[in-house]
């Protein structure tokens, strides 16, 4: 499975186990693609004493690490850890139920681009998909990690965010 290799690959780097030595409290939160086929993998570690993110991408070259950023969440929500041992179906299966859903659901809102993050929410693990469309909307769809089956859908219009359909 390409996200669990990812995830195996940035935490057998020496880079990796360096900083995590130094980091024991960090824990997998998130793993990030905006293009799923081309770019590399971003592996989110959130920090929960500085509530801070450290973001790893695994390249042919090595292992790149990107400066601690800021989470963007509500102040309230929590950020949960992400266990690999939940993943049990990868990427390319929810991208596969999720532009199956797309097409017979919402076939008039093709994607002009589409980002994923694997992470764990209250609902459990989840592929939570966002497609942004040729329509000027925003298509949320979230995938079970542990069981494949869709979590929920969601279309938002982006110049109207009030307005919301399913």
């Amino acid at each position: 499975m390409r996200v669990l290799n990812a995830i195996n690959e940035t935490q057998g780097n020496d880079i990796f186990k360096d900083w995590h030595k130094k980091n024991p409290e960090c824990y997998l939160a998130h793993v990030l693609t905006m293009d799923a086929e081309r770019e590399p993998f971003q592996i989110g570690y959130y920090n929960p004493k500085t509530s801070r993110m450290v973001t790893f991408v695994p390249t042919p070259s090595g292992l790149e690490v990107m400066e601690e950023a800021e989470v963007f969440k509500k102040e309230e929500a929590k950020v949960r850890q992400l266990n690999i041992d939940d993943i049990k179906f990868d990427i390319d299966h929810a991208l596969e139920t999720a532009d199956s859903l797309q097409k017979e659901h919402y076939p008039s809102h093709a994607a002009l681009k589409r980002i994923v993050i694997l992470q764990h929410l209250k609902e459990g693990p989840v592929y939570n998909i966002t497609y942004v469309t040729m329509a000027f909307s925003v298509l949320n769809i979230r995938v079970r990690a542990d069981d494949g089956k869709v979590e929920s859908h969601k279309l938002t219009n982006i110049i109207d965010t009030g307005k919301s359909f399913k």
